[in-house]
């Protein structure tokens, strides 16, 4: 059996196109970080939205096993579809994780003008599995009034 996670054209149209900024990566991202904290605070994922102003950020917390190698991340928009992918980068399986989870954090920045009606979704990619798993999906609203 084939199975594919994609970014599929939407039947909801973008209002105004939303632009990348930035991702920053946080938590056990940051080797320092990981050392002085093994224990984690927040044990699930999450993903929390805001839309200040002409900005929209999409905080993600990912309660993950501990490894050896960075987190890579990628945007792209695809038929209407922001996608979001965290990707676990480790090649070598075996010799990569620890015996413990972490949080690692990260923060997508994207900047905006006027009406956002825009589907999201956030993908991981993990080499242990043979799917890539969707985290979160969903809609980026805010309907904006002018004067």
């Amino acid at each position: 059996m084939l199975f594919a996670v994609s970014c599929a054209k939407s039947e909801l149209e973008s209002s105004v196109p939303i632009e990348h900024v930035k991702t920053e990566l946080g938590g056990c991202n940051d080797t320092e970080f990981a050392l002085k904290s093994l224990k984690s605070e927040i044990n699930s994922d999450t993903v929390i939205i805001s839309i200040p102003k002409e900005f929209v950020y999409v905080f993600i917390n990912l309660h993950y096993q501990c490894k050896f190698a960075p987190f890579e991340t990628r945007v792209e928009n695809i038929d209407d579809v922001i996608c979001m992918y965290l990707i676990d980068s480790c090649i070598d399986i075996s010799g990569c994780y620890a015996r413990c989870t972490c949080d690692y954090t990260f923060d997508f920045a994207f900047k905006h003008q006027g009406t956002i009606n825009q589907k999201y979704r956030i993908i991981l990619i993990d080499p242990r599995e043979e799917n890539p798993t969707v985290i979160s999906e969903g809609v980026l609203f805010q309907n904006r009034f002018t004067a």
